[in-house]
């Protein structure tokens, strides 16, 4: 009788990342030096971990490859320049 469309997953999905990047960008605009700050935690995080591993001597076989690689690094660097490239845009909170 009085059947009522429901949206397709599609149209769900879309409204769910809509959604999201609307809450992202709220949260973000009210704290613009977040991003920044993870990304200096974790190049901190990695020099500990590449610190300690050189000090462990081999006898930390989980931190070899975050040492070798340097990913927290490279993650920190990145969002670091995002949090910097969003600041502007996202305007005073």
């Amino acid at each position: 009788m009085g059947e009522t469309k429901r949206p397709s997953i599609g149209q769900r999905i879309n409204n769910f990342v809509n959604r999201s990047v609307d809450a992202l960008s709220n949260f973000l605009s009210k704290n613009r030096g977040l991003p920044m700050m993870v990304a200096v935690g974790l190049i901190a995080l990695n020099a500990l971990i590449v610190i300690v591993n050189e000090l462990a001597q081999g006898t930390a076989p989980a931190l070899a490859p975050l040492a070798s690689t340097n990913c927290l690094l490279h993650v920190g660097l990145l969002l670091g320049f995002i949090g910097i490239l969003l600041s502007e845009p996202l305007g005073r909170g």
